[in-house]
C-alpha cells in the first residue's frame, strides 16, 4: 500500500492552507489553490480539519488545545515561538517585549 501524500490541503475562508504532514519536514504555507490530497488519513489530521473550521467561525478553542508536533528551529526560534504562543488572545506583544522574556529566562 502506498503511503499517502504528506501535502494536505484544508480549505479555509482565507485560502488553502498546505500542511506538510511528513513528521521529518512538518511545515505550512498559504496558498491559493489546494494541492496534495484533500482526505485526511488519519484521526490527528481530522481534528486538525474540525479546528480549522471551527477557527473560521470564530472559535479558535479547538485550534488552541491540539498539540504542537515537534517543530523543527533553534532554540532561540522554539523560545520565540513559545513566547508567541503564551500572548493571550486580545492581547499584544512586542519584539521587544518577546526579547526581554526570552533574555529573563535564559539569564535564570
Amino acid at each position: 500500500m502506498t503511503p499517502p501524500l504528506p501535502l494536505l490541503s484544508i480549505h479555509t475562508p482565507w485560502g488553502w492552507l498546505w500542511l506538510n504532514t511528513d513528521t521529518t519536514q512538518q511545515g505550512w504555507s498559504w496558498a491559493p489553490e489546494a494541492s496534495g490530497r484533500q482526505t485526511p488519513h488519519s484521526h490527528e489530521e481530522s481534528l486538525l480539519i474540525e479546528a480549522f473550521k471551527a477557527y473560521a467561525q470564530g472559535d479558535d478553542s479547538q485550534l488552541m488545545g491540539l498539540p504542537i508536533p515537534n517543530t523543527v528551529g533553534t532554540p532561540f526560534q522554539q523560545a520565540v515561538w513559545n513566547e508567541l504562543l503564551a500572548i493571550p488572545k486580545g492581547q499584544t506583544a512586542t519584539y521587544g517585549d518577546i526579547a526581554k522574556r526570552i533574555a529573563q529566562k535564559t539569564d535564570s
